[in-house]
């Protein structure tokens, strides 16, 4: 399984806080969650190297600085990702 997953770990920017409101109005609401929350939820899926991370640094030596905004930044985006197999 591959999943994404929004953090609220991360510091918001004024315009990060205004998404949320516009998410927090809709049909289809994102619900932030902790690291340690998200890790729970993946606690049936053996985790791939390297495990669940920030977004950019999944795979990172795959890609170019040119391919991806934020490697030079890569917790600056809000979401964790990784990559695991059913226990």
């Amino acid at each position: 399984m591959a999943v994404s997953h929004a953090n609220s770990e991360a510091r918001q920017t004024r315009r990060e806080r205004a998404v949320d409101e516009i998410y927090r109005r809709t049909t289809n609401a994102v619900s932030m969650r902790v690291h340690g929350q998200i890790q729970g939820l993946l606690r049936d899926f053996e985790l791939q190297e390297p495990g669940l991370v920030h977004v950019p640094l999944w795979r990172s030596e795959w890609r170019s600085e040119s391919d991806d905004l934020f490697v030079e930044q890569p917790r600056r985006p809000v979401t964790l990702g990784s990559v695991g197999f059913e226990l």
